[in-house]
């Protein structure tokens, strides 16, 4: 079964619908001339003299690969010339698990692409998974618990498996996690605001929360990089490291006051079977 699954998400991974800079006629003649000129039929060798560079042999760059680099820029430039909007190329990219998307921004196959996505939506899933597991604590019974988990894991493999399938469904993927991020959000600022007396640590939750939606702009918004370096989504990683500080001792101290709780309530008990 293991075997099956490797094989569909290897083998079923889609294309996506190209951008206006890729689907430009400057861009296309670019490329059909630097294949032409350079590349073998299938494009993954150089059959010119070209004396590619050891970080592109490391990171295993085709000819091809390089074509479409060298004339996405000449593309830029051309868009420039005419006072056009620096035009976007190959899709977007939308939230990043720090992994897959480490070896993404560092080579993009289609694989790479789909564990990139299918990963980012994973780390937005798991935080609406652990907000109801945290906020139903004392409210369901375990065996609800257990239904929860088995529905949010069949979720993610669902989703999984059509981003996998067909087309690249990159509109679809951030409405989704814009939705399933906003639930959330939306979730734990009013438990946190309900809860403020009790357990004062939780405006720690409410600033993450806060702060989070306030930097998810630099993700939505699609503006050409600042110096062809810094684009929105690298901004927006850089925003949100800060922010780990603030959620990781809002859950240091959450799991204390549940430990806290839960010792008082066994003793409790205890007290209750001796009298």
């Amino acid at each position: 079964m293991l075997k099956i699954i490797t094989y569909l998400v290897i083998v079923s991974v889609g294309v996506a619908f190209a951008s206006i800079g890729d689907r430009s006629p400057v861009y296309q003649r670019c490329l059909d001339r630097c294949q032409i000129l350079n590349c073998s039929e299938d494009g993954t060798v150089f059959v010119s003299d070209h004396h590619q560079a050891v970080h592109l042999k490391t990171l295993a760059w085709s000819c091809l690969d390089e074509c479409k680099y060298n004339c996405m820029w000449k593309t830029v430039e051309s868009f420039h010339q005419r006072n056009w909007k620096t035009p976007q190329f190959h899709g977007k990219i939308c939230c990043n698990a720090w992994f897959w998307s480490a070896i993404f921004h560092a080579r993009d196959f289609p694989l790479t692409e789909l564990l990139d996505y299918a990963c980012a939506f994973s780390i937005v899933l798991v935080n609406c998974y652990v907000m109801q597991i945290r906020i139903f604590r004392y409210v369901f019974p375990r065996f609800l618990h257990i239904i929860l988990t088995i529905f949010f894991l069949a979720f993610f493999v669902n989703h999984t498996a059509y981003l996998s399938m067909g087309r690249f469904d990159y509109e679809y993927n951030m409405q989704l996690n814009v939705l399933v991020g906003t639930i959330t959000a939306i979730s734990w600022f009013i438990w946190a605001v309900l809860k403020r007396n009790k357990q004062p640590y939780v405006w720690k939750c409410s600033v993450y929360v806060a702060m989070t939606g306030l930097v998810l702009m630099l993700e939505i918004i699609d503006q050409p990089p600042i110096f062809y370096v810094f684009d929105c989504h690298s901004l927006w990683h850089l925003a949100t490291a800060p922010l780990v500080v603030l959620i990781y001792s809002f859950a240091i101290d959450d799991c204390c006051y549940l430990r806290k709780t839960e010792i008082e309530a066994a003793a409790d008990k205890y007290r209750s079977k001796i009298r």
